[in-house]
């Protein structure tokens, strides 16, 4: 008289959890949600608690949609009596202003797969999503307003469970000779009877559920009474080890999330020091106040942002950067003066040079000398001019004329290579205006001489009339 394996699953956020229940091929999903409504006049201190079951043919391709409302609806009778009706849920504190606003808890229970033995894996999921659920904490403030605050700013509230029923089904085979527990579907389809246990933790006896089928000898429902105790009682162990750790699980992740490190160090930074040293720093105590949580020594780590330097460091740096300093200004004074000397010599190269005051006799004299440049080696390197002369004629006194060097720009050639084409675009531009310009008179005349012409044919004409 062995179960079958029970696999416990959860998920909570604001106003709303979730458990998931597989036992074997049976799984049931329940989500538990709350929302604030009006209450009914004559129970105004009073909350509402309501079940949902829906069965799709996904689930259960046996099942038609006649028959699957008839499975459902008998599901949520049987949980109704199992949690409603045993007052396994203080429905009394769930009011926030009585006669005004309370709470109504929804329970909408989804079978995923049918395995068998419904009853028990949906009663199961719904005190597990029940036991898990967390409701928000609600401020009353002026006028009868409410204030809903999520997780992060207040620690949302328990439901008040008064004790947690769960149930558990037998299957009669051969005229109740043979006794199953946790029946599967196929064995479902060949018993002959099903009777249904709701225990608590407390012994005690919530409801009995059992429709039509074999009859049942009294000694034979004694048996399962008392067996149905010992297999509850493991029931409740089981779903309580897994509530405690799904609890710790959601406490951890609301601390993280108010920390803001929702991404734990493990995982996030494996095998790192440093993520080693902050997440030893960050461990607390769960059972503490929030603020503690949140200390700053306990978010924070002191790092050194710069080092002091000594004082041969400091020079060091010091005399490197003078170093540097008059490194540029050097290339500076430097690059001045050879600009500085282009710009001379290129005054002085293209500036005619004229003798003032200078022949072969020593004697004044205002004749311009004419410079010539001598022709460059093979390297295109540029000569020292020749002599000046004096623009005369003798050649007998060009012993006696002093002898002036004058050092020519290397550019002189292409500048006036430049300027001589300058001056013969302007000379062309000259001859076709004045071309243009004669043609122009031209036609002027000879328009005035056809005036005239055509004026004196016309004082013919009066004339001879």
């Amino acid at each position: 008289m062995e179960m079958r394996q029970i696999k416990l699953s959860f998920g909570r956020a604001d106003s709303e959890s979730s458990a998931e229940v597989q036992l074997g091929q049976t799984r049931i999903f329940a989500v538990v949600s709350g929302e604030v409504v009006a209450p009914f006049l004559d129970r105004a201190t009073e909350g509402f608690l309501q079940f949902n079951v829906e069965l799709s043919e996904m689930a259960c391709p046996s099942v038609e949609g006649g028959r699957a409302a008839t499975v459902t609806s008998e599901l949520t009778r049987v949980i109704e009596r199992a949690v409603r009706d045993s007052q396994a849920l203080d429905t009394e504190s769930l009011c926030i202003i009585a006669g005004e606003k309370v709470w109504s808890i929804r329970c909408d229970i989804r079978i995923l797969n049918h395995g068998g033995n419904l009853i028990d894996s949906t009663v199961l999921a719904t005190m597990a999503a029940l036991q898990h659920f967390r409701r928000p904490e609600v401020s009353i403030l002026e006028g009868n307003k409410i204030q809903c605050h999520s997780s992060d700013e207040r620690e949302p509230l328990a439901l008040s469970l008064h004790h947690v029923p769960l149930m558990l089904s037998f299957a009669l085979l051969d005229q109740g000779k043979f006794l199953v527990v946790d029946p599967t579907d196929r064995e479902e389809e060949i018993m002959g009877g099903r009777v249904s246990f709701g225990l608590n933790a407390h012994k005690e006896l919530c409801s009995l559920h059992k429709m039509g089928g074999t009859p049942m000898r009294p000694e034979t429902l004694v048996k399962c009474g008392r067996l149905a105790l010992r297999k509850v009682d493991e029931l409740q162990k089981l779903l309580s080890k897994a509530l405690k750790e799904a609890d710790k699980q959601a406490q951890d992740d609301r601390m993280a999330r108010l920390r803001g490190t929702a991404i734990k160090a493990s995982s996030a930074y494996p095998s790192t020091p440093y993520a080693t040293e902050v997440t030893d720093q960050m461990e607390v105590d769960s059972s503490g106040i929030a603020a503690e949580f949140l200390a700053f020594d306990k978010l924070h780590l002191a790092a050194t942002v710069r080092e002091d330097m000594d004082e041969n460091t400091k020079k060091e740096k010091e005399e490197a950067q003078w170093a540097i300093f008059d490194m540029i200004s050097q290339a500076a004074m430097k690059s001045k003066q050879e600009v500085e000397v282009e710009a001379s010599q290129s005054k002085q190269s293209n500036q005619p040079c004229e003798t003032p005051d200078l022949n072969c006799n020593g004697q004044s004299s205002s004749e311009k000398v004419d410079i010539s440049r001598k022709s460059t080696d093979s390297e295109g390197l540029v000569q020292p001019n020749q002599p000046l002369v004096p623009a005369s004629k003798d050649d007998d006194s060009e012993e006696e004329c002093p002898q002036l060097m004058v050092v020519e720009s290397e550019f002189k050639n292409t500048c006036n290579n430049e300027t001589e084409k300058d001056s013969q675009a302007f000379s062309k531009e000259n001859d076709t205006t004045n071309q243009s310009k004669q043609d122009g008179n031209d036609e002027e005349q000879d328009l005035t001489a056809a005036v005239i012409k055509k004026a004196s044919k016309k004082k013919k004409t009066k004339k001879s009339k």
